[in-house]
């Protein structure tokens, strides 16, 4: 799931995809719940829409948080395989 070809959104588009408040959505990037972003700019950040739905889906499956973070690992890892 690499982010070459992918499309791309920003944060408030995936807070409202995961349908949760902006401080959950930064509580679970601190915990590791969530892929870091990929900073284009000085205040641009996207996120690969293909890792939110990757997060999505698991949380939607009843994952622990503890999968969904193993999850999160493999997602990043896979960006730098096709970088």
């Amino acid at each position: 799931m690499g982010t070459i070809g992918n499309s791309f959104e920003r944060a408030k588009t995936a807070i409202q995809k995961l349908g949760i408040s902006h401080s959950a959505w930064y509580d679970w990037r601190q915990r590791g719940l969530l892929p870091p972003g990929i900073r284009l700019g000085a205040r641009t950040v996207v996120y690969p829409s293909s890792e939110i739905a990757a997060v999505v889906a698991a949380r939607s499956e009843g994952q622990t948080d503890d999968e969904i973070k193993a999850l999160v690992i493999q997602l990043v890892a896979a960006r730098q395989v096709t970088a």
